[in-house]
This record gives C-alpha cells, structure tokens and sequence, in this order.
C-alpha cells in the first residue's frame, strides 16, 4: 500500500459545517479514485457519524468535533471525536452501541449508527478519561465485488 492520505479536521458543533465536511471527505475520495458508490457508502458513514456528534455530543456551539480520517487504494478510515460535556449522550450512545452488537431494538432516533455499523467493516466507541466519545469506522474497498448491497 502506498500513497496513504491523512486528514484532520476540527470544526464548531454547528450542523451549518456538516455538509461541507461530508461534501470534502467524497471529493477527497474521488481524487484518490475511489468508485462513486465507495465515496457515496463512505459519505453517508461521515455524515451520520458528524451529526450525531454534532447533534447529540454537544451542547454548545463553543464545543468542537473532530474528524481524522486517513484513506488509501485498500481502505478509509475515520475517527469522530466530540468533546462535548453531555453525559446523557454519552450513557445513550453507549447503550446504542451495545444494542448494535446484539439483536435488540434500536431507537428510531440512533437508526444511522445502525447504518454506519452496516457500511463498515469496523467500528468502535470509546469515552476517554477525559470524558470525549470517539468512534472509529473502518471501511475496506472490495475490489472486483459489484454487489448490490
């Protein structure tokens, strides 16, 4: 493998800064010659994950998010990182992604987790010491597989 992009960005809270972002991660893509469909999956994974963290990882517009993320010809990888104080969120995303691993219900409201988990080929969540959520999503590029899925 060669040729490995590694982007950080770091953003207000503000969904205003979402589509932006999102529309940045595909076009980065595209130059790296990732298909349009890999791009797509892979804006749709960003999307839901900066919104979320946007959404329910902050409570002011003074927090930041945070977006690592590094691709190359075989895979993309992301990290979302809130630094958001909200503990509600953090027990409930917990809890979300604990249903993720199991076969219980999922709440209407944390159905794109849902999505991410089946785009990816990983992802984990972590809640540092220092009280930040970060989820980390890998997504392999299949080469050769034309699947409809």
């Amino acid at each position: 493998m060669g040729n490995k992009v590694d982007i950080e960005i770091v953003f207000p809270a503000l969904m205003e800064y979402v589509p932006a972002v999102r529309e940045f991660v595909r076009e980065s893509l595209y130059a790296k010659d990732y298909t349009e469909k890999e791009a797509f999956r892979t804006e749709i994974m960003v999307d839901e994950l900066l919104s979320n963290s946007v959404v329910y990882g902050s409570d002011s517009a003074q927090d930041k998010v945070k977006l690592d993320f590094s691709f190359d010809e075989e895979k993309f990888e992301c990290l979302v990182e809130d630094y958001g104080v909200n503990e509600e969120h953090k027990n409930r995303l917990k809890q979300v992604y604990d249903t993720l691993n199991g076969d219980n219900h999922i709440e209407e409201i944390h159905k794109g987790l849902s999505l991410v988990k089946l785009i990816s080929d990983d992802i984990s969540l972590d809640v540092t010491d220092a009280g930040d959520t970060e989820i980390r999503v890998v997504k392999y590029k299949h080469h050769g597989e034309d699947d409809e899925s």
